[in-house]
């Protein structure tokens, strides 16, 4: 979890128990841009087991961005992407010399190699995911990397359809050339190096609480 002080640690419990506990964990960009973790029960009560949603929120307006796995997933690659660009101080590879919702919306439509990639139990897996945070399929895709030392933050659009079949009669129905056409990031922030720290320490005393209390229900539990 790191070397957190006493100080910093009563900080975060202030904010996790804001509101007897039960209250959005706020992930904060600036006075009116942020993400927040909704959970549902109180945060000494969080498990491995239950599963929030992470939603943005910028300029009073609501985007869900991750929904439907463990809540604990979706802190841990928060904290391996920032892990890799605060200690590891990792930049985004030369290869991306472009906006990466569009990069990975051609390796997701055959438009593009997934290239540069490593190979792992004779798979590809490609290197632009190690930059992802958070997603929700056909809809958006939130993205946190470093490049020249500046942090960058964005949210980007998915193409609706990829892997998908529309309806029969569905609506709105486009082509992937015009969704790339029409393409523009959905919110796209510089993220201070002092911001990503305190994302940081969140995430892992969040994911230390979830990790302790889920032991002592399973050592609860009868033999």
């Amino acid at each position: 979890m790191g070397n957190l002080s006493l100080l910093r640690i009563k900080v975060i419990m202030k904010d996790l128990l804001r509101n007897n506990g039960k209250d959005n964990l706020k992930f904060i960009i600036s006075p009116d841009s942020f993400f927040y973790l909704k959970i549902p029960c109180k945060f000494k009560d969080l498990t491995w087991w239950d599963f929030g949603k992470i939603i943005f929120s910028h300029k009073k307006t609501l985007r869900l961005v991750s929904c439907y796995i463990p809540t604990i997933q979706d802190l841990r690659q928060l904290v391996e992407v920032l892990e890799n660009i605060l200690i590891e101080n990792d930049e985004l590879p030369p290869e991306f010399d472009y906006d990466m919702g569009l990069i990975v919306e051609d390796v997701m439509n055959d438009k593009r190699e997934q290239t540069p990639y490593i190979e792992e139990e004779g798979r590809r897996h490609w290197t632009g995911f190690f930059s992802k945070i958070w997603s929700r399929p056909q809809r958006n895709i939130t993205w946190l990397y470093m490049r020249d030392k500046i942090i960058t933050l964005k949210v980007t659009p998915s193409y609706p359809w990829t892997f998908v079949l529309p309806a029969r009669y569905e609506k709105n129905l486009y082509s992937f050339d015009e969704f790339v056409r029409n393409y523009k990031p959905i919110a796209e922030f510089t993220l201070s190096h002092e911001a990503a720290q305190e994302w940081l320490d969140q995430a892992r005393f969040l994911i230390k609480m979830i990790e302790e209390n889920s032991e002592r229900i399973v050592n609860e539990l009868p033999e």
